[in-house]
């Protein structure tokens, strides 16, 4: 199961209250602390407020990472490939046009405006190492040794990129 902590003025607390007691919660007007009782796996934090489609891409590459099905929204269903999962996207109106690095040399862009509610484009790769391989290329000739998967939901015109600089070559 994922949470979010809503968008608020307040504070933020993660950390120790003494030498005995870590916690993670909202810190009261009064100083005191709401504590949260529970494992957390990961936490990742945005400066700006995320739309729902940059939650919705944040959401799916979570659940392939942990291996939690996703009810709803669940938008990419490739568990040999789900390292570094990218995206782009459109959710209410709301889109996530450009991915932005962490895709492991992979990137996606939305190609002249084409993105419509509940279309998505997400990519995730088999976590081989970045190199130069010739299994399964033509005589003479190499391919990089990392795979990646790409799901697309919808009529999505993207721009797809392979940084080699990035992965060493």
């Amino acid at each position: 199961r994922f949470a979010t902590i809503e968008s608020h003025t307040g504070d933020i607390g993660i950390g120790r209250i003494n030498d005995n007691t870590q916690y993670v919660g909202n810190v009261l007007e009064n100083n005191s602390v709401d504590h949260f009782n529970g494992d957390i796996a990961e936490i990742i934090y945005y400066n700006t407020a995320l739309n729902e489609a940059e939650h919705s891409i944040i959401v799916n590459y979570l659940g392939e990472k942990y291996g939690v099905s996703l009810s709803a929204d669940d938008n990419y269903d490739e568990s040999a490939y789900n390292y570094e999962l990218i995206g782009i996207g459109q959710a209410a109106g709301d889109s996530h046009t450009a991915s932005t690095g962490n895709g492991g040399g992979l990137y996606l862009a939305d190609n002249g405006s084409s993105l419509a509610d509940d279309e998505w484009l997400l990519a995730g790769h088999n976590n081989q190492v970045h190199q130069l391989t010739n299994a399964e290329a033509p005589t003479g000739f190499g391919r990089w040794n990392r795979s990646w998967h790409i799901e697309k939901t919808g009529a999505v015109n993207a721009k797809i990129v392979f940084n080699t600089t990035e992965a060493g070559f």
